[in-house]
């Protein structure tokens, strides 16, 4: 199975997967990835990435309107 994902998100299923995947092609944009041992395991790991992904851009952005908004200390 091929992923094409944004690169700053492809590093979360790198992380999560190990040596169960591969780095096909990269650019600055989008990197494509081969999930080489397909089984309900891995599924739950892609699904365990995909959540940590969207936790950490939610907090960055959490973080970033909490600063606009004038607090410093949270």
């Amino acid at each position: 199975m091929r992923l094409t994902l944004l690169t700053d998100r492809a590093e979360y299923v790198l992380q999560e997967l190990g040596n169960k995947c591969r780095i096909i092609e990269t650019d600055i944009e989008f990197t494509r990835i081969e999930i080489l041992d397909l089984n309900p395991s891995t599924m739950l790991s892609l699904f365990h990435a995909g959540h940590k992904a969207g936790f950490d851009a939610c907090l960055t952005e959490v973080k970033r309107k909490f600063k606009t908004a004038g607090f410093n200390n949270y």
